[in-house]
Parts: C-alpha cells; sequence; structure tokens
C-alpha cells in the first residue's frame, strides 16, 4: 500500500488547529465557558473541513452557516460508520451549548449533559455518571477527542 505523503502546508495546518485548541480551551474554570468556547473551536473545524470539500469556498463561508447545519454538511460529505458517534456527540454538545446560553437555570442541562456523554462514550452508560461527577475534566477531554477527530479527518482528506 502506497502511502501519500502529507505537504509542509497540510502538516502546518494540522499543527496550528491543535495549537489553536490548546489556547483556546480552558483547562479549568466554569463548565459554560468550556462548552462555549469548546463548541466554538468545533464550529471553526467543521467550517474549514466543509471548505476544503466544495469547489467554491467562500460561497459556504458568506452563507453563516449554523452549527447544527454545518455539522449535517460535514457529515454528508466526510461520514464514516465506525465515527457515527463522534458526529452524534456534536449534536448533543450543540444542544448543550444552545441550552446553556439561552436558559440561566434549566433541568435541561444535566439531562443534555448526559446525553452528551453518552454520545461521545460511543452509548458507555458509566459514561453518564463520570460527567455528572467530574464535568469541567470529562468535557474538556471530551471536546478534545472531537477536535482530534476534525484535525484528523481534515489532514486525511487533505493529504490524499
Amino acid at each position: 500500500m502506497t502511502r501519500t505523503v502529507p505537504s509542509q502546508e497540510t502538516l502546518q495546518k494540522a499543527a496550528d488547529a491543535k495549537l489553536r485548541m490548546l489556547q483556546h480551551l480552558p483547562d479549568d474554570g466554569d463548565l459554560s465557558l468550556i462548552v462555549l468556547k469548546g463548541h466554538l473551536l468545533i464550529e471553526e473545524l467543521l467550517l474549514a473541513l466543509v471548505q476544503a470539500q466544495v469547489k467554491h469556498p467562500a460561497a459556504i463561508e458568506s452563507a453563516k452557516l449554523s452549527f447544527h447545519t454545518l455539522t449535517c454538511l460535514a457529515k454528508a460529505l466526510c461520514f464514516e460508520e465506525r465515527f457515527k458517534d463522534l458526529w452524534e456527540a456534536m449534536f448533543k454538545l450543540n444542544a448543550l451549548r444552545n441550552s446553556l446560553a439561552h436558559n440561566l437555570e434549566s433541568p435541561e442541562h444535566e439531562k443534555r449533559l448526559r446525553a452528551f456523554a453518552l454520545a461521545v462514550s460511543g452509548g458507555d452508560k458509566r459514561a453518564e455518571d463520570h460527567i455528572a461527577k467530574e464535568p469541567r475534566t470529562t468535557m474538556i477531554n471530551s471536546i478534545s477527542v472531537i477536535c482530534g477527530f476534525l484535525i484528523g479527518l481534515s489532514f486525511r482528506l487533505s493529504a490524499s
């Protein structure tokens, strides 16, 4: 099997995306801030992924797509069954972010937090309890996994 060697530009983009995630994703602090910043980082990665797959990337940016629509489009362009749980986790993260952004207090927050944990873990019921005990650490780790997935996907698609 012959492997395509990625260009220096491709390697640099992947490194820059990882560095951006490390710089902007808080390693502690308020759960709402972690969710908000993680959501923004994932949205940037989704936009870059979609733009890299189309013939006229500026049209995607000027469309001002919502996170949900952008995720649907990226999933349509790049879906692989083995990563279906990560795609579902992105939708659950969006629901959690919207709940936090539009309601100061809501019983839905914990429900959405648990749904996100369940999705990102691939359906492992223990993840729901874990995120309830350590929400910030679990959220940071989960967002990092999704960002890593999107960076790797972009890297793989641009190298092929």
